[in-house]
């Protein structure tokens, strides 16, 4: 990463810089239903709301670097014992 050379890609990527934009998106509405489907009343939100604060932070001529940080765990309503 020539622009980055001290960047780590790793979780919590914006903490290592002392500046920059962290949102919430979604709301609390989960990404996944109860029958393990995709959410998309939340996707939808997170949408409008990525489409949002991504014009308004940015001109047309911006460069910028984005990273996403993916979850990839699944909640289960089974009890284990």
């Amino acid at each position: 990463m020539e622009k980055f050379p001290t960047l780590e890609l790793i979780p919590s990527i914006y903490n290592q810089w002392g500046i920059g934009p962290h949102f919430i998106l979604g709301g609390n509405i989960y990404q996944l239903k109860e029958n393990v489907k995709l959410n998309e009343d939340r996707f939808r939100l997170v949408y409008m709301q990525v489409s949002t604060i991504f014009n308004e932070l940015f001109e047309p001529n911006d460069d910028i670097f984005l990273v996403t940080n993916l979850s990839t765990k699944v909640k289960s309503n089974v009890e284990e014992n």
